[in-house]
């Protein structure tokens, strides 16, 4: 009974104490089919089937003899306390959360459904064995059922990066086994040489690649539970302005050597000054705008050159509309020579000139701390030819390295986390288009990165493909007879087109953000009434809404579809 009145004290507060004053009309409460009046009746009825002689009502039982006497004019029967607790439980709920079930349902079937069709489409676009959809299927498995415990929906980068760090240390175990044996016994001595060279490279691969993944993880400390321990930005970053800024200005040089082999086919006095002004007019905004947002971090070198006579002037808008306009002009022209079929480049692709134009507009719209971080986000792709990956091999690695890329740059699933102060740069009055966009690159730029970096490596691979070649990498260039034992031992059962290996690609995407927003849906849908269903389980529900619709269907299907388009027609496809 104790726990009975702590209820009704809380529902009095709801509803007003004017329900049980002694004037109401007990036949309107009984002819009511509100949820709250029924609990005041029920409330007067269990009050008056006590004992008036006992003064702890606690203490008292309702006999089953006045249980059977007693007649309800409502549809709750109200016998003890245990009953009236329940019925009060849920009303209080309802009254938190008046869900449509139906719709709740509609949802999840259609989800369910779309999990199926790409799970179909995975099978039938996928030439590789059975074996190779084991990662996949197993990373889908956790992250389903972990969405069930609100603690690892908090802490869910945990997940991730644990993945992340097995995924690489797995494709370098799974390199080193294909030199475990000569390939042929006339030439033994030969093969092995050849095969210990290999083995070395590839060690060397995953070793940097899980190193790469180790520093990204104790970049920024996120999460809500750990959110405020220490990480690299806090511990040395933070306190070491000038650290920081060597960083920041090593990651723009090496964007800028980037962009000037990725503009090497124009003209020398055209390339270079391009790509120069516009890393130098990148940079001078990055300073200028911290200079304004955290001025305790601009210090030496870069408040200097910002009191240079050419970059002294500018307002911030005016900076940043001059990269964005830099940056457009540059991929309209890396465009025009895609489709006119020249290069651009001398010493790579047209689509990976797009690649090093979009980590320059994604690194624009990140915060400082957070710029070093995108070298080591595309290091893998580098490294991934050398260990002879397979297409699903690659979609598998994208998957990880976007929620590794997000969480790492201190992104989580709580709505607080959201960083808005990249959201208006080059906006003069607020555009919902422009500031949904440039919110979007701020928080899901390494995301972005990671998903392009995937669709240049697949070209790559796709390429390879076509030709009847393998994978690149390693020692597959041998001779026949290496090559076949590869081909067998990675499960390709033949040479697929370059648009089947996109599907394939898409199909094992779909297949993981389906399943996702199928176990984000279900444990909604059974904790609806849990304690952090509008603090955890309902910011987790946005957050799959955005990566479904916009890192999924925006980034990965339809810009990766552009690109991995524009590769395939720069390559005569």
């Amino acid at each position: 009974m104790r726990n009975a009145r702590q209820i009704l004290d809380i529902v009095l507060a709801a509803f007003g104490p004017q329900i049980l004053e002694p004037g109401s009309d007990a036949d309107a409460l009984a002819d009511s089919k509100a949820d709250y009046q029924a609990l005041a009746h029920g409330w007067k009825d269990l009050v008056d089937s006590y004992s008036k002689n006992d003064e702890d009502s606690s203490k008292l039982i309702l006999s089953t003899t006045e249980a059977r006497r007693e007649t309800h004019r409502l549809s709750w029967p109200k016998l003890t306390c245990g009953q009236w607790l329940r019925n009060a439980q849920g009303v209080l709920s309802s009254m938190a959360s008046n869900y449509d079930m139906p719709r709740l349902f509609l949802g999840q079937a259609a989800a369910v459904a779309a999990l199926v069709a790409a799970a179909i489409a995975a099978a039938r676009c996928v030439n590789d064995k059975a074996g190779s959809f084991i990662p996949v299927s197993g990373i889908l498995l956790v992250y389903g059922v972990m969405m069930f415990a609100s603690s690892y929906v908090e802490e869910e980068h945990h997940f991730w990066y644990w993945a992340t760090t097995a995924w690489f240390a797995y494709l370098g175990v799974r390199g080193l086994k294909r030199y475990a044996r000569p390939l042929c016994q006339f030439c033994q001595p030969l093969t092995l040489l050849r095969g210990n060279a290999s083995a070395a490279l590839q060690t060397v691969s995953a070793t940097a690649m899980l190193l790469a993944t180790r520093i990204v993880r104790s970049w920024n400390q996120t999460g809500q539970k750990f959110a405020g321990e220490p990480d690299i930005v806090k511990t040395y970053l933070n306190t070491n302005p000038a650290l920081l800024w060597c960083l920041i200005g090593a990651t723009y040089f090496w964007v800028h050597l980037n962009l000037i082999s990725g503009l090497s086919g124009l003209p020398t006095w055209l390339s270079i000054p391009s790509a120069t002004a516009l890393v130098l007019a990148a940079f001078t905004f990055k300073v200028a705008f911290t200079l304004e947002d955290a001025p305790e971090l601009v210090t030496g070198f870069a408040k200097s050159l910002l009191e240079l006579t050419f970059t002294r002037d500018p307002s911030l808008i005016a900076r940043a509309r001059t990269v964005f306009l830099g940056l457009a002009l540059l991929t309209a022209l890396t465009i025009f020579f895609i489709l006119i079929r020249r290069r651009i480049s001398l010493t790579q692709s047209g689509t990976t000139t797009l690649l090093h134009l979009l980590t320059l507009l994604c690194i624009t719209q990140s915060r400082p701390a957070n710029i070093p971080v995108y070298p080591l986000l595309l290091l893998p792709y580098s490294l991934l030819p050398v260990l002879s990956i397979s297409p699903i091999d690659i979609s598998t690695t994208v998957i990880l390295l976007q929620h590794t890329a997000f969480f790492a740059l201190g992104g989580s699933n709580s709505i607080a986390s959201v960083d808005l102060s990249s959201a208006y740069n080059g906006v003069g009055s607020f555009d919902v288009a422009a500031v949904g966009v440039l919110t979007f690159l701020g928080n899901w730029g390494g995301s972005v990165v990671a998903s392009l970096g995937g669709i240049v490596l697949l070209l790559g691979v796709a390429d390879d493909n076509t030709k009847g070649g393998g994978h690149k990498g390693g020692e597959r260039e041998i001779d026949n007879n290496d090559r076949g034992v590869c081909d067998r031992e990675t499960g390709h059962k033949g040479v697929d087109d370059k648009w089947g290996v996109w599907k394939g690609h898409v199909a094992v995407l779909t297949v993981v953000v389906a399943g996702g927003v199928v176990g984000v849906m279900a444990a909604c849908t059974v904790l609806r009434t849990h304690l952090f269903v509008w603090t955890v389980f309902s910011p987790k529900y946005l957050y799959c809404v955005a990566w479904s619709l916009g890192q999924h269907l925006m980034v990965d299907v339809a810009l990766g579809g552009v690109v991995y388009w524009l590769g395939v027609w720069e390559r005569g496809g």
